[in-house]
């Protein structure tokens, strides 16, 4: 690689500096909203919720920042966390590290960000 050539972690900062990463989140982010994933996690936090409410109906007049700590604590103690945390885990692996569409989409977009870098030089 020349000295002229972008390293990975330029090319990483360009992708970001030109708005890439936030519009790929937010297509990830719209496409999970629009899943059946999302449909089974919002009634599992729900089920959860009501649970922490029947447990403790106190939880309804804290703060929502106290109110929010307590559910995110009853999340990650609660029976079911590891079923929420796979849920998650499995729907987000399969949208990102595994999927062979973002890769390809990403790795072409780096390369027109790197042969329009070597075009301005």
């Amino acid at each position: 690689m020349s000295e002229g050539d972008l390293d990975a972690k330029g090319l990483s900062s360009l992708y970001k500096r030109k708005g890439y990463f936030d519009q790929q989140r937010k297509v990830l982010l719209s496409d999970f909203k629009q899943s059946s994933e999302h449909e089974t996690l919002q009634h599992m936090l729900r089920q959860l919720v009501e649970e922490k409410v029947k447990e403790d109906p106190t939880i309804l007049t804290k703060n929502k920042g106290k109110m929010a700590a307590l559910l995110q604590g009853s999340i990650a103690t609660n029976s079911r966390n590891k079923e929420i945390l796979s849920l998650v885990e499995k729907y987000s692996k399969t949208r990102t590290v595994d999927s062979k569409e973002l890769t390809a989409s990403v790795n072409e977009t780096m390369e027109q960000l790197e042969k329009g870098e070597k075009a301005k030089k």
